[in-house]
């Protein structure tokens, strides 16, 4: 990532961020923005730090520009649908979801080609390693990408449509474990030190399996399934370990089933 200024002005600006203090942070990145509207590094931690003040109008313009500069990029891209959900703005958020799940499928397509037609000649240890790395990126890049879709279709009450995204997303699990194992590697699309506004866990396909149970686990709630949605949060808890959303959220199912103890 380019840097921002040289000297201290880098060094107190990553520390800020550090420390939590984003209004201090985001009125300078404000500043260097209007001297560098083009600076990427500046532009992507301002996303970052107005997605972490709640402030998604702000992350959605900065996203929305480093999305249109950086096309190739899908973080910036995943970072602008999520920002576009945070702000209701369902429709917008679901186009950007539908152009990265067709660019993951298409790159998915090409890699599975280039397999077949290399099966038969000579190929090196290092391209085959390579290949199923890429596989595995694009998986993960699915994988977000349907989570957040389960999500948006979640508070659009639209259950039916959750639990597909919920099943593509059981299916990309399954085809990620087979990519992942045949690499020694570890891929990572989550957000990073660009400062994008990535919400995945980065814990492959286990991470696809416990939101999956969450989100069946509220869909279940909502349908007044309480006993079912408390063994939903039980089991993301066992994979997880103790969290207090899990924690909330099996004691209110267990409250409204009347099991007080």
């Amino acid at each position: 990532m380019e840097k921002l200024q040289e000297g201290q002005y880098t060094s107190k600006l990553y520390g800020l961020l550090a420390e939590h203090k984003y209004s201090e942070a985001k009125t300078q990145l404000e500043e260097f923005v209007t001297n560098h509207p083009h600076s990427r590094a500046a532009l992507s931690l301002l996303g970052y730090t107005t997605y972490q003040m709640q402030d998604f109008t702000a992350s959605t313009r900065c996203y929305e520009q480093l999305a249109k500069e950086y096309p190739n990029s899908f973080d910036y891209r995943i970072a602008l649908a999520q920002s576009y959900f945070k702000n209701g703005l369902y429709a917008e958020s679901l186009r950007v979801c539908s152009s990265l799940q067709q660019q993951a499928q298409q790159e998915l397509s090409q890699v599975s080609g280039g397999a077949s037609s290399s099966a038969s000649s000579t190929t090196t240890s290092s391209s085959i390693l390579a290949r199923d790395e890429m596989t595995a990126q694009w998986i993960k890049v699915q994988q977000r990408v349907t989570k957040l879709v389960a999500s948006i279709r979640y508070e659009q009450e639209d259950l039916v449509g959750m639990r597909t995204a919920l099943e593509t997303l059981s299916a990309s699990s399954n085809q990620f474990n087979i990519a992942n194992n045949n690499s020694s590697g570890t891929t990572t699309t989550g957000g990073g030190d660009d400062g994008t506004a990535g919400e995945g866990n980065g814990s492959g396909s286990g991470g696809a399996d416990v939101d999956a149970a969450v989100a069946q686990g509220c869909a279940m709630c909502k349908e007044g399934k309480w006993e079912q949605a408390a063994q939903e949060f039980g089991d993301a808890m066992q994979a997880t370990g103790t969290q207090p959303y899990l924690s909330y959220n099996i004691a209110l199912c267990h409250y409204k089933i009347g099991a007080y103890a």
